[in-house]
């Protein structure tokens, strides 16, 4: 599966941008050439960009069928995705059942976006009870892996004092780190946050 998992990489390097311009119809071939072959993260990966409409048409079934071949070889990022689109109904019944369960499964492998949004459904009563402990500690775990969205959600809890001492200056660290990626909104809230601190 080498040949396969290149092309995903390269797939991945054109769907965010890594070093080259960003080119939804690049990544989108790559993706395809991979998940033809049958490389499961290649599968998933092409399954995104059919749900978000990168680079081709969106269409919702094709890329439910994608994650449910992904799923099939127990690959995490297609576990996330089929859970995203049960937490969000698209193409689906919504089901916070559905979703939790696919999540955690991705979560239980590490996968960043997946231990990411499990600490968001902690936090807003998706799925399972609050425990805005159990999503810091999600969100800290997530770090190595999806690190701008946890960097801004740490900023988050900190900026508004979510089950933590409220502490801006712990949030605009948290915040300058996913700035660091070039996260948008990080930047926004620096801007908004560093006016008003030094007026």
């Amino acid at each position: 599966h080498t040949e396969s998992h290149c092309q995903d990489i390269l797939g991945m390097l054109y769907r965010n941008g890594w070093r080259v311009d960003k080119d939804y119809i690049k990544a989108f071939e790559y993706f395809k050439k991979s998940a033809v072959q049958g490389y499961a993260r290649g599968q998933a990966h092409l399954g995104a960009m059919y749900k978000e409409g990168w680079g081709v048409e969106q269409h919702l079934p094709q890329a439910l069928g994608l994650f449910q071949k992904a799923v099939n070889k127990v690959e995490a990022v297609g576990q996330y995705y089929l859970g995203l689109i049960y937490l969000t109904g698209e193409g689906v019944e919504a089901s916070d059942e559905q979703a939790i369960y696919w999540i955690c499964k991705a979560a239980d492998q590490g996968a960043g976006d997946a231990l990411h949004t499990l600490g968001w459904m902690y936090e807003h009563d998706r799925g399972v009870k609050v425990d805005v402990q159990e999503a810091n500690r999600l969100y800290k775990q997530a770090e190595r892996a999806a690190p701008c969205y946890s960097y801004y959600s740490l900023g988050k809890m900190y900026e508004y004092g979510l089950n933590i001492e409220k502490n801006l200056a712990i949030a605009i660290g948290w915040y300058k780190k996913a700035a660091d990626f070039h996260y948008g909104p990080a930047k926004e809230k620096l801007k908004l946050l560093l006016g008003s601190t030094s007026s």
